[in-house]
């Protein structure tokens, strides 16, 4: 996977619309000992990982994939690859919260929702 697709994944989750919030944060399952870090920072971006979830769009099906704050870490502290399609929407996925964003999500939102992963 590459560095733009992880770098365009951390500004998507600086700041994530999502239209319903969980109850509290969710440690890392495979971080044995530690739970995992609660902040993650990659360049210029730094972000709160297990209390948030993704929602990103996909430009040419109805589809809204969805993914929580902890991928980011998954994928550096655990390899973890998400499937090409996902990196694709990442990648095309208009800046969070503008009205080019919300107008995707309102075009796919009838759809089904699939987990990233």
């Amino acid at each position: 996977m590459s560095k733009e697709f992880f770098g365009a994944l951390m500004r998507l989750l600086s700041n994530p619309w999502q239209p319903v919030a969980l109850a509290g944060p969710q440690p890392c399952p495979y971080c044995r000992f530690t739970g995992g870090s609660a902040q993650l920072r990659f360049e210029d971006v730094e972000i709160s990982v297990g209390v948030n979830n993704l929602f990103v769009p996909a430009r040419d099906e109805a589809v809204v994939y969805i993914a929580p704050s902890l991928i980011a870490h998954y994928i550096d502290a655990h390899d973890y690859c998400p499937p090409a399609v996902f990196q694709e929407a990442v990648l095309d996925c208009p800046e969070m919260r503008s009205f080019a964003y919300l107008k995707r999500i309102k075009e796919n939102g009838l759809a089904v929702m699939r987990p990233a992963g």
